[in-house]
């Protein structure tokens, strides 16, 4: 791994990945839970506790922007939350991962929330129901 990489390690078993950028000096940014579980924050944590155990895999975009520029948004994001004006954390807007490809290629996407949704839509043409409704059920299982 280096400065400004595109981190990610797995969570649940591997049904949701947690992503963060590798700030090149044994810390990674990223969006996590706070102490208490209640909101989640963008915080700079080692590179052990941004695992949790897991193995780290690095994620290669076609197109990245260079490492100082894509550690300066990391900053800047840690930055802006620890000043309340940064938007708050949405699982299908601002995740952890839409912050990290941010970060990394100036795009604002996450393929795991494209993923759901594509699958929510082929789901819906076959059994006609909703895609948002199968896409809700999908992310939170109900």
């Amino acid at each position: 791994m280096a400065k400004s990489d595109h981190i990610c390690v797995a969570r649940y078993g591997g049904i949701i990945y947690h992503h963060g950028i590798d700030m090149g000096d044994g810390s990674a940014v990223h969006f996590r839970k706070d102490s208490f579980g209640n909101k989640s924050i963008v915080d700079r944590t080692s590179i052990e506790d941004f695992a949790q155990g897991g193995t780290i895999k690095v994620i290669r975009h076609q197109s990245s922007d260079p490492p100082d520029i894509v550690v300066l948004r990391a900053m800047d994001c840690h930055k802006h939350q620890r000043e309340g004006s940064l938007k708050s954390y949405d699982l299908l807007t601002l995740n952890c991962e839409h912050l990290a490809t941010w970060c990394k290629t100036g795009e604002i996407r996450s393929e795991q929330v494209e993923d759901v949704h594509k699958s929510a839509q082929m789901a819906a043409q076959t059994t006609g129901e909703d895609a948002i409704s199968l896409m809700i059920r999908k992310l939170f299982g109900s």
